[in-house]
């Protein structure tokens, strides 16, 4: 008996420190568990806030880029738009992103970079008028539609719409007489005024192209882009519509259309269609165009048309 005592308290010992350990580790557990969740809870009320705060922010700020220039102004002020001889200027009045019903109403006409936004990026229920190499002029002439037998004009005719996004000029670039294009998109815009009476009007400025496909292509470069650019917004003035200057959503501070949005250096690839689009989601109440008179000075390098170079007419690339 006397050997036995020992090993029975011997073993009650070895029973009762893994039942301690095991209320320790459980102890230690739950704490954890617990502070886990409030940090979960922590981790995600700090993540909501700073998302509402960047969209605010993102609608506050305005950029305008030149081909040489990036300026920066403030939430409604006047933003500078491109020019040659007078500055003109541009209110743009930001709004909460509309959502893909807004555009259940909207028609798209453009070319091929068109064709990407309806591709990656536009809502199911807009309406496309997009074609691969369009013009100001095949919008009139080009029968691609209705299984070939409507151009755009006809159609725009035939279907009523509550707004309408126009970007064309990018294969406009090559031609010799930069006033016949500008003058047949016034002609464009007239007869859209007449087929849609009802209906808002979009103008978007030409996107850029890249950095390299600008240095190397007579026509496809961001002078003459910006040159375009000048011209349209004018146009848009004259005719009281409204000028989406849509590129600044895609360009980097120097205004070229960065390498990783580009595979040729002209169409974007998903993301920065998305980019496009978020704008056009975020710019549904900007005003008509506005010219206003504003000082210029000594640094000011948005006159690009004076050393746009003169280029012959390069209408046979139709890959755009």
């Amino acid at each position: 008996m006397k050997n036995r005592k020992p090993s029975f308290r011997y073993s009650i010992v070895r029973i009762r420190r893994p039942r301690k350990s095991a209320l320790i580790r459980n102890i230690m557990v739950s704490s954890i568990a617990v502070l886990i969740l409030i940090m979960s809870v922590a981790i995600a009320y700090w993540m909501d806030k700073p998302k509402s705060i960047a969209v605010q922010s993102s609608q506050s700020t305005r950029h305008f880029t030149t081909a040489a220039t990036y300026l920066t102004e403030e939430e409604t002020t006047v933003t500078q738009a491109p020019t040659e001889n007078s500055t003109t200027a541009l209110t743009e009045i930001a709004t909460v992103a509309v959502g893909d019903e807004y555009f259940a109403d909207a028609c798209f006409i453009g070319d091929s970079r068109t064709q990407g936004l309806m591709m990656y990026s536009a809502p199911e229920s807009a309406t496309f008028l997009a074609l691969k190499g369009m013009t100001v002029e095949s919008f009139f002439k080009n029968k691609a539609f209705e299984k070939k037998t409507k151009t755009a004009e006809q159609m725009l005719k035939k279907h009523k719409f509550g707004k309408i996004y126009i970007m064309l000029g990018l294969n406009e670039l090559g031609w010799s007489y930069s006033n016949l294009f500008i003058k047949r998109y016034g002609e464009l815009i007239d007869s859209i005024k007449e087929s849609q009476p009802k209906a808002k009007i979009f103008v978007q400025s030409i996107l850029p192209v890249s950095a390299d496909k600008s240095s190397s292509h007579k026509s496809f470069n961001n002078p003459r882009i910006m040159e375009y650019n000048r011209m349209v917004f004018n146009m848009c003035v004259e005719k009281q519509v409204i000028y989406l200057n849509v590129r600044e959503s895609v360009e980097d501070k120097k205004g070229n259309l960065p390498k990783e949005a580009t595979t040729d250096g002209i169409h974007m690839n998903k993301a920065y269609c998305d980019k496009w689009m978020q704008y056009l989601r975020t710019h549904t109440d900007a005003s008509v165009a506005q010219k206003q008179e504003v000082a210029s000075t000594s640094t000011d390098t948005t006159n690009a048309a004076s050393t746009a170079p003169t280029v012959a007419t390069d209408s046979t690339e139709k890959t755009k």
